[in-house]
């Protein structure tokens, strides 16, 4: 989903638009069931190890839910761009693509990392989200500064700034699995 929403950034199409839709009702109508099974079994005897475990798995539905959820956000500003033909400068096109190729990096290692229960991969992610929150910042910056500028329109600033800030939010929440595997309960 959010490979698809960022690529509708780039060109907006009517079916891929309905497709990432259809995966986010899915992963809602996922989710939902999910919790409710979690919560039936926060019920049971559980050692220490089996209650963090079962608290750790809720925080991550919830988490690639809300990732889910942000997906479909980059998704509305790529239409809003594509209805109000905004268009980025080259220097913005090339930030955007080196965020979201950062951000997908690590919320794939992150999944993978879930799949797998493997805490190393995880920290090994996890240590991409600080470079995610620095770049994110970074061309925040540079965006104001083209703003000021001239080099592009003010409504086109707003949707770029609001990408950067979604991607970087998928980041955050990746980290937040990233914890999740690792057991660190204190942190999510």
């Amino acid at each position: 989903m959010i490979s698809q929403s960022l690529d509708l950034v780039q060109k907006m199409n009517r079916g891929m638009k309905q497709d990432l839709l259809q995966k986010e009702r899915i992963v809602d109508n996922l989710a939902e069931p999910i919790t409710i099974y979690l919560s039936k079994l926060s019920r049971e005897v559980l050692d220490d190890a089996e209650s963090n475990k079962l608290v750790c798995l809720m925080h991550s539905v919830n988490d690639l839910e809300r990732a889910a959820d942000h997906a479909e956000n980059i998704m509305y500003l790529a239409q809003s761009k594509a209805e109000n033909r905004l268009e980025f400068p080259d220097t913005s096109v090339e930030e955007l693509g080196r965020l979201s190729s950062a951000v997908r990096e690590m919320f794939n290692g992150i999944v993978q990392a879930f799949a797998e229960e493997d805490t190393e991969k995880a920290e090994e992610f996890q240590f991409q989200e600080h470079s995610v929150d620095e770049m994110a910042s970074q061309f925040r910056n540079n965006n104001i500064v083209r703003l000021n500028n001239d080099l592009m329109k003010p409504q086109a600033a707003v949707v770029f700034i609001d990408i950067l800030t979604n991607l970087e939010r998928i980041g955050d929440l990746a980290n937040n699995v990233g914890y999740a595997i690792r057991g660190e309960i204190s942190k999510l």
